[in-house]
């Protein structure tokens, strides 16, 4: 009796999937579809990771008839270098231009009906999904790429998130895009520019009825629409993952600096901002400054570990509808979000009760601040008048004006005290 011989199971694997495909491959005469899936196959062929991957074994080319995929199995920034290369092989001076999409996902290597290498699996599905939501020359990557790239210093820069867009099967992916000066296409994919702007139909619509109308779960409906901005990618995540949980709110966009979030609030419009006091290339408060010069009727909250009142003050005199910080509970970040959208202010008992404990104080001058900011820095009084250009003795009657109005017994804990309200920050 003869046995049936058995393959061995493949095993599940996360790879890094570049999709490429020719855009209005089909539209082209026979003969020019054959020249351009050549000259893409070169070019491919060409590029440094092609070349180094193919040595090691640790990538596999599945050609689509109008494209071909990129499956690397080891280094997660291969696909994005790759991309980066072949952009800048395809500008528009070319016979046709292509577009990408990149994904990490879990992936099988099995072998096709003709014995060849393949690749199954959700990894390669989604990456031609997100591809798919592109126009000529985009380069779009899925939130499990950029959470990788962001990781790089050299990557940040070249990121911009996008939010959330419906692709294929009603599936529902966050997408970045990926360019530069020279690769990739700066522009907001056409198929998300038309949802954006159903967006500012409705936003308008309502503006004038009154009717908040649902439209499609990106635009958020009937739904509180959030921004979430914070410069730590898992905090993000969980505020998401917990306003999502809700039936009344979304979170339709996220931004990792202030200039990101001003970019992202001119595109979405949303209803309530969740906005970190500490950002890299800014502070959350100046963020919320910039985004109230050209949108005076944005609702901002901002959130973060510290009680300093001298910071909550500014913060609400430059016209943040709330103040949370993150111990608080979920339930009432949750609640404060609701009373901001309602037209209210939100601002937790424990901070307003330091407010009213120091709404009489007198506030430290600008020359105190930096004073006191030397004194932080552990500078005595010599050198600290040296720095400012000024006496020692005027130094002293700024410090002892400064124990004064903060109610100090020493310098020590005039800094603690200071440190604490927010005046000044290491």
């Amino acid at each position: 009796m003869n046995e049936t011989l058995r393959m061995p199971d493949p095993i599940l694997e996360i790879a890094h999937v570049l999709f490429v495909d020719i855009v209005a491959y089909s539209a082209l005469p026979a003969d020019h579809q054959r020249l351009s899936v050549r000259k893409l196959q070169d070019a491919i062929a060409s590029t440094r990771d092609y070349a180094r991957s193919r040595d090691d074994e640790q990538l596999i080319v599945l050609p689509t008839g109008d494209g071909a995929a990129l499956v690397f199995f080891r280094d997660a920034e291969a696909p994005a270098r790759c991309a980066f290369e072949l952009a800048q092989r395809f500008q528009e001076k070319d016979s046709f231009r292509v577009r990408m999409g990149i994904h990490t996902g879990p992936v099988y290597r099995i072998a096709d009906i003709n014995a060849n290498r393949n690749v199954t699996g959700g990894g390669i599905n989604l990456a031609q999904r997100i591809m798919e939501v592109g126009d000529a020359g985009h380069i779009l990557v899925s939130k499990a790429v950029a959470d990788i790239l962001l990781e790089v210093s050299t990557w940040r820069e070249y990121l911009h998130e996008l939010g959330r867009a419906e692709v294929k099967h009603g599936a529902w992916v966050h997408i970045f895009n990926l360019y530069s000066r020279t690769a990739g296409n700066s522009q907001i994919p056409s198929r998300l520019s038309t949802v954006h702007a159903a967006l500012l139909a409705q936003k308008e619509q309502e503006s004038r009825s009154g009717n908040a109308a649902g439209l499609d779960p990106m635009l958020g409906g009937n739904r509180i629409r959030v921004l979430s901005v914070d410069d730590h990618p898992l905090l993000r995540e969980g505020i998401a993952t917990l306003i999502n949980s809700q039936r009344d709110m979304l979170v339709v966009g996220e931004a990792g600096s202030g200039n990101e979030a001003l970019e992202r609030f001119r595109v979405l419009r949303p209803d309530v901002t969740l906005m970190d006091v500490r950002l890299p290339d800014m502070s959350g408060i100046d963020a919320l400054i910039a985004i109230r010069e050209e949108f005076p009727n944005a609702r901002v909250v901002m959130v973060t570990t510290s009680e300093g009142t001298v910071e909550i003050q500014r913060a609400l005199q430059s016209g943040a509808r709330g103040y949370m910080l993150k111990s608080m509970p979920p339930r009432d970040l949750l609640e404060s979000i609701r009373q901001v959208y309602g037209g209210k202010k939100a601002i937790p008992s424990v901070i307003a009760a330091h407010l009213a404990e120091h709404y009489s104080d007198e506030a430290l001058t600008a020359r105190e601040i930096e004073v006191l900011q030397q004194v932080a820095a552990g500078n005595r009084n010599k050198k600290i008048a040296q720095r400012l250009f000024t006496s020692e003795e005027t130094v002293k009657v700024h410090i002892k004006h400064i124990m004064e109005k903060l109610g100090a017994s020493d310098r020590a804990q005039a800094v603690a005290i200071a440190v604490k309200r927010g005046i000044i920050h290491f």
